[in-house]
């Protein structure tokens, strides 16, 4: 009964430990690297409950993921252009407020953060 019961705590311990340290699963062909010149480019993440988003922009195009659970089952939703308009708020095509503070990109009330790689 002490060698199950352990072995049940080692292997809980071992599952929870991979669910804190694993981090979003982007594949390389998705990863835009920052640039300094224009701090909208880049790969920006949230997860919320089981369910990850991503943006992923390049310049002042951008595209929405989202990603059900899967490993790399990363689906594009959204694609879409960034302008600034005349108070120098960043708008996309379809009508989302765009910002950018740091590692953060809000778009609408939602906070992704930067991903480095």
């Amino acid at each position: 009964m002490k060698k199950r019961s352990f072995l049940l705590i080692v292997i809980t311990l071992l599952v929870a430990f991979l669910c804190i340290s694993a981090g979003p699963n982007i594949p390389k062909k998705l990863y835009i690297a920052p640039d300094p010149e224009n701090p909208l480019t880049g790969t920006w993440y949230i997860k919320i409950g089981g369910m990850g988003y991503m943006h992923i922009i390049e310049g002042m195009n951008g595209a929405w993921y989202i990603n059900a659970g899967g490993l790399s089952s990363w689906q594009k939703q959204i694609i879409y252009t960034i302008k600034e308009n005349d108070n120098g708020e960043y708008i996309t095509s379809n009508g989302w407020r765009v910002n950018v503070n740091g590692n953060i990109l809000t778009v609408e009330s939602m906070g992704y953060e930067k991903v480095i790689k």
